[in-house]
């Protein structure tokens, strides 16, 4: 049972860090963070 554990938490860990790799890479290629929440789409309401 303990060799199940420690793969999902090796799972989860990676998981873990991919989202929040893709998270970042995603808020600097933005310009602001409301363009991040839009989706990149916030030179489109600020007229740019």
């Amino acid at each position: 049972m303990v060799e199940n554990n420690i793969g999902i938490a090796i799972t989860f860990a990676a998981y873990l860090l991919l989202t929040l790799g893709i998270g970042v890479v995603a808020y600097q290629r933005t310009n602001a963070l409301p363009g991040y929440r839009l989706g990149g789409a916030y030179g489109v309401y600020r007229g740019q």
